[in-house]
């Protein structure tokens, strides 16, 4: 695979550092129409000084994008490697994961972020909230997958509902499934079942 082929995978391209520095230049370019004392030499400078500033911008913007989603993946492997106990031993699962018990407090701080700040997007209690919202999405993963198990379901057919219970949660039931995770944290829906 060639290192042309990986840089355009993550947007390092040639192509879209030009097309992110031309956002950059319209943007620069409205700016300097609003100064109407500027003579067309000023003016032209102006441009041409913003022309390295928007390549320069273009191109850092694209490396963090780049290192987030390293960052990204990083994380995610740590996290499967979490639930994927060593060969022969045994170890966490997604079927008894559950996160910290007064993660709830930072979901309702989160809430009420997102209301002071008028849900204005890309503020820090927005990120809590889908942080939050992810952890017990994963945590309502579980409850599911502890549900199966109990059962004696096979370890296949666990692993292909959860799959499917993830390519539903892209659609619809992300936050049904994240409900059931955090109404864990108060009815305890793995304890075991009381002998009859």
């Amino acid at each position: 695979m060639s290192m042309a082929v990986v840089l355009g995978a993550i947007g390092l391209d040639d192509a879209t550092i030009r097309e992110t520095s031309g956002q950059y230049l319209r943007w620069a370019e409205e700016q300097t129409g609003r100064f109407a004392n500027l003579g067309e030499e000023e003016r032209r400078n102006v441009l041409e000084a913003w022309a390295v500033v928007a390549d320069r911008l273009a191109r850092g913007a694209v490396g963090i994008g780049a290192a987030i989603w390293l960052g990204v993946a990083t994380a995610v492997y740590a996290v499967l490697r979490t639930f994927a106990p060593a060969p022969g031993k045994s170890g966490p699962s997604l079927a008894r994961f559950a996160p910290w018990d007064g993660l709830v407090w930072v979901l309702i701080c989160a809430l009420g972020l997102v209301i002071v700040d008028l849900g204005k997007p890309g503020t820090i209690g927005w990120n809590l909230l889908f942080f939050t919202s992810g952890v017990y999405w994963v945590r309502g993963l579980g409850v599911m997958d502890h549900s199966l198990a109990r059962r004696g379901a096979a370890l296949g057919l666990r692993a292909v509902a959860s799959g499917a219970l993830v390519l539903a949660s892209l659609y619809i039931l992300f936050l049904p499934v994240a409900a059931v995770g955090l109404f864990d944290t108060w009815f305890d829906f793995r304890r075991p079942a009381p002998p009859r």
